[in-house]
């Protein structure tokens, strides 16, 4: 019988607390319907906050995916000192070998060389008038594929630079390794930046929602006199939170697309001189999704703040 009895009071309170959650959401957005205007210079500053680091997290999506293609097994070529001799050249082919992170060393002769250097350029009648051959050993390093893609490539170079017989070393893939290591720089510094841009986007909304709350006093001391919770009196400035936190976000959102769409052209068109086929990407669905859930949390955690220190100066406790 008990149950039968408290089965409708539950359900009375839970519809209850619907409607008052309906009404917040709505009167919020009514609220901000009436005077878009007056809102519009706090969504702008929201939507800045809130595109610039994603235009930088864009910024590193894109060059990461720029140097995952790019980036192919890259051999060391040790060009060697024009007085080495051919046994001399071998020893250090065998010694080089067995250098840790090498999978194999090749021997290119001079004679090989040059060669391969007359069916590379059209300087064939420059080449029969020299009295030698100019081109000295060349040893042809390939890395393991493991030591390649870490930071002990770089390690690996500079053992190599220091053989006394070794000349000049070329390592075509180390300007991408730079580049990757600059890259993990920038990407913890966008992730400081859109911190603080975030603390920027809580500090605007609470203050935008300090300012509506003082300017409802009255009506909020007359609520609290007959008997409102403070929940109820939070639950209006938590939904306006809500609603510029959304809008501010869904603003970023078109300025970020329209900054991708305006360059996009230009970057294909960049790839394509250089013989590549690589087009700047936007956001996909899930990062989308995350900038929405990100602007809106922050608006409702902005609201919180300031309407909880508005009921904690008052007379009533929380």
């Amino acid at each position: 019988m008990t149950d039968l009895h408290t089965a409708p009071i539950k359900q009375s309170a839970m519809r209850a607390w619907l409607r008052s959650h309906a009404y917040g959401l709505l009167s919020s957005l009514g609220r901000f319907a009436r005077q878009p205007f007056n809102h519009l210079l706090t969504l702008g500053v929201l939507a800045l906050a809130l595109a610039l680091p994603t235009l930088g997290h864009l910024s590193l999506k894109n060059l990461k995916h720029l140097s995952s293609a790019l980036s192919q097994p890259g051999d060391v070529s040790l060009f060697l000192k024009s007085d080495v001799s051919a046994t001399q050249a071998q020893t250090l082919q065998d010694q080089v070998a067995t250098m840790p992170g090498i999978s194999g060393v090749s021997m290119k002769t001079p004679d090989q060389a040059l060669a391969e250097f007359r069916e590379l350029t059209s300087f064939t009648d420059a080449l029969n008038v020299l009295e030698g051959n100019p081109l000295p050993y060349v040893l042809v390093v390939t890395m393991v594929p493991s030591t390649l893609k870490s930071e002990r490539a770089m390690a690996l170079v500079g053992e190599l630079r220091l053989l006394s017989q070794v000349e000049i070393v070329q390592f075509d893939q180390e300007w991408l390794l730079r580049l990757k290591a600059l890259m993990a720089l920038a990407e913890k510094g966008v992730l400081v930046f859109g911190a603080l841009l975030a603390l920027t986007v809580l500090l605007v909304i609470g203050n935008t929602i300090r300012l509506e709350i003082a300017g409802r006093a009255d009506e909020i001391q007359i609520v609290r006199l007959v008997g409102a919770s403070n929940a109820f009196v939070r639950r209006p400035f938590l939904y306006s939170g809500f609603w510029f936190g959304a809008f501010g976000a869904a603003l970023a959102l078109a300025l970020v697309t329209l900054v991708v769409h305006l360059l996009k052209p230009a970057v294909a068109a960049l790839a394509l001189s250089y013989g590549s086929t690589f087009e700047l990407q936007g956001l996909d669905a899930f990062e989308l999704c995350g900038l929405l859930v990100i602007g809106t949390g922050l608006g409702w955690l902005g609201a919180l703040i300031a309407s909880t220190s508005h009921l904690l100066r008052s007379e009533a406790p929380l």
